[in-house]
């Protein structure tokens, strides 16, 4: 929680479906020229295909709770079977992406901008750089996961309008290196 407050979410006069596919539609360079230059160049990845999901929380799809809103999704063991989820984001999942020092609140992390190409129940968005931060320090207190991955204010706008708590969130690199992130 970073303690900001937060506008009301907008509302929607049209169909979910509607709104959906006339965002897809939108050149992310109109809406931010500053956008292209926060890609981050990926090197290309060794033939694999990794894939990690989890159910969202009411947290983790941005609803109102008790404990307040949080912008990110928090990487946790979900589906991994094998392997230390506090490094496997960093190190194989997200490991040939361009990591950089940043910082999150007044504690410095590494941080990575990572293209995903994003669909939400079948349909999809289009691609949009998502914030990956990870600190390892972070499972020191109430064993918090040490990577997440932050809600670009796109994703942030549908999950505030949209119930998607229970539904599963897929994330995928494919063997090219290319990222997908999935609201089933």
């Amino acid at each position: 929680m970073t303690g900001e407050k937060r506008n009301p979410p907008f509302g929607l006069d049209i169909p979910f479906d509607e709104a959906l596919l006339r965002f897809a539609r939108v050149d992310p360079k109109d809406l931010n020229p500053a956008a292209p230059a926060r890609f981050q160049q990926i090197e290309r990845m060794p033939p694999s295909v990794h894939t990690w999901q989890k159910n969202l929380s009411a947290t983790d799809a941005q609803q109102e709770t008790s404990g307040g809103l949080v912008p990110y999704l928090r990487l946790t063991s979900g589906s991994l079977a094998v392997g230390d989820f506090q490094t496997w984001f960093r190190n194989e999942m997200f490991g040939a992406v361009a990591w950089q020092a940043g910082q999150f609140g007044k504690k410095p992390v590494e941080e990575a901008y990572v293209p995903f190409t994003v669909i939400v129940q079948g349909l999809n968005i289009g691609t949009i750089a998502f914030r990956v931060t990870h600190d390892d320090t972070r499972q020191n207190s109430n064993n918090a996961p040490n990577t997440w991955l932050h809600w670009p204010s796109q994703m942030e706008s549908i999950l505030h309008n949209n119930d998607f708590s229970g539904r599963p969130v897929v994330l995928t690199r494919d063997d090219t290196g290319l990222f997908t992130l999935e609201i089933q």
